[in-house]
């Protein structure tokens, strides 16, 4: 059974009865660290502590971020692995969301959202309703929504949303006039962004976004509003993301990427071999999902680690 929790090791500020101090990162950690690995917690997160995990779905994204007792989760995975992801989250103690944010109308993304609203109670949900005319499921999650009484908005930049004790999620894109990329349905290059940010400690999640997104979120933002410790990379780690541009301004210490390979799929497509270059290049510390399995970070907002399933 998958560790259901996880406690970060807190040098600095508190005092344990275990080895392993030095699995902490520090906000002013360099940035070529090793492998964390966190002291497993049978009953609760100690308070005042967030908890971020990059949850192993597959090729498709959800993430479930934990505070104050608050449960948070962008993206909701593919529809064939749902009732995996309802059995997930009740392992990881959820019975509840505060808010649910669907990045955008891809089966990747919001595949899983009929199972978790006929599962769980859901105070709200995010949406940048964002248009896909070939969306046979998006239709009937809105509908399902409507029916349940729960609280739709639109997302999109700027905006500040502020959730348990004191964390709160800085929206840095889409904006409201919508980009067009050659080629592509625009919803990708229009999905959402946003920076995490609780005390020190700031993560980024990029959903699918592209290297003409990284490029006006860029240009719209002084680099304190995107300079993150964590970067969550976009679309899977495909070549269309992750640029030098955006790696050099957010300077994460550590990447995670969400991926899975499909039968009879090129081993190599997700992620990109050139994205990870870049990433190691960049001396960042990278972990995917399809490789490391659930990928959890805890941090009391100062000091932060890291714990990779399969490690």
């Amino acid at each position: 059974m998958l560790k259901m929790w996880v406690r970060l090791l807190v040098c600095l500020s508190m005092i344990f009865s275990f080895a392993g101090c030095k699995t902490n990162i520090s906000a002013d950690a360099e940035k070529q660290v090793p492998a964390r690995r966190l002291a497993t917690l049978q009953n609760t997160i100690p308070s005042k502590k967030l908890v971020v995990n990059v949850m192993n779905v597959g090729k498709a994204d959800s993430i479930l971020i934990q505070i104050g007792g608050k449960n948070y989760l962008i993206d909701t995975g593919l529809k064939e692995n749902s009732n995996n992801l309802v059995q997930h989250l009740r392992e990881l103690g959820v019975d509840k969301f505060d808010i649910i944010f669907m990045t955008h109308p891809h089966k990747d993304h919001i595949g899983g959202m009929p199972a978790l609203l006929n599962s769980f109670k859901i105070k709200q949900v995010y949406d940048t309703e964002l248009i896909n005319p070939n969306s046979k499921i998006y239709p009937k999650i809105l509908k399902l929504i409507d029916e349940k009484h729960i609280t739709k908005t639109k997302i999109q930049a700027p905006m500040k949303i502020t959730i348990a004790d004191g964390a709160y999620f800085e929206v840095l894109w889409p904006v409201e006039h919508k980009i067009t990329v050659p080629g592509d349905t625009n919803l990708n290059p229009n999905s959402l962004v946003m920076r995490l940010v609780y005390k020190d400690f700031s993560m980024m999640f990029a959903a699918d976004s592209y290297k003409e997104s990284e490029e006006h979120i860029i240009g719209l933002y002084p680099q304190d509003k995107i300079k993150s410790n964590v970067l969550k990379v976009g679309h899977h780690g495909s070549n269309a993301s992750t640029s030098d541009a955006w790696l050099d301004i957010v300077d994460p210490q550590v990447a995670v990427i969400s991926y899975g390979i499909k039968k009879g799929e090129a081993t190599d497509k997700y992620p990109s071999k050139k994205t990870v270059e870049r990433i190691k290049a960049h001396k960042i510390k990278s972990y995917g999902t399809f490789v490391d399995g659930d990928i959890t970070i805890v941090t009391d907002g100062k000091d932060y680690g890291l714990e990779a399933e399969k490690k």
